[in-house]
């Protein structure tokens, strides 16, 4: 039996040439490099990224010695008097702290968006959320990787899910 073969007619395309004029260009290669310059002002050396890196291990320590306060408190109808803190810090001033770019990039995106009531909302959200769930991950990652016994990463285990299902904003009820 003989084998037939189309014969397929390829045309080459010739690419679109670029429309922008040369100083369009030269706008675009200028706000680039005034980005990277921002980028550059906001960066830590190593000896901040150290200061910075203590004062979170101090601030997570204080959060430990609530929480381990709570278990003689928590029976209330209100806040535990030993959470009921007012300089609370969030995951997003953990994140700010360690990595002060992500606050330029969100700055950025909030300058570029459209007048939209929302975005701005949009952008806080997704930054906290991603900080928060982050964070969370990392404290059930640093109990593994720490050896911790089976029982003390179930019970992490646990304790994430509560507080994620706690999270009305992210669960259903």
């Amino acid at each position: 039996m003989k084998r037939e073969y189309k014969t397929i007619k390829l045309k080459v395309i010739d690419q679109p040439k670029d429309a922008r004029t040369p100083a369009q260009i030269e706008a675009v290669n200028l706000e680039r490099e005034e980005r990277e310059e921002e980028e550059n002002s906001v960066k830590l050396d190593r000896n901040q990224v150290a200061a910075r890196v203590a004062d979170i291990r101090r601030l997570l320590e204080i959060f430990g010695e609530r929480l381990d306060a709570v278990r003689f408190d928590i029976i209330t109808h209100d806040m535990p008097p030993s959470l009921d803190h007012g300089n609370q810090v969030c995951s997003n001033d953990l994140v700010d702290m360690l990595n002060p770019v992500i606050r330029l990039y969100q700055e950025r995106c909030e300058k570029r968006l459209p007048d939209c009531e929302d975005a701005e909302s949009d952008l806080n959200h997704l930054k906290w959320y991603t900080a928060d769930a982050g964070f969370m991950i990392g404290v059930l990652a640093g109990a593994i990787f720490a050896g911790a016994s089976q029982r003390e990463i179930d019970r992490m285990e646990r304790g994430l899910v509560h507080a994620t299902a706690s999270r009305r904003w992210q669960c259903k009820e």
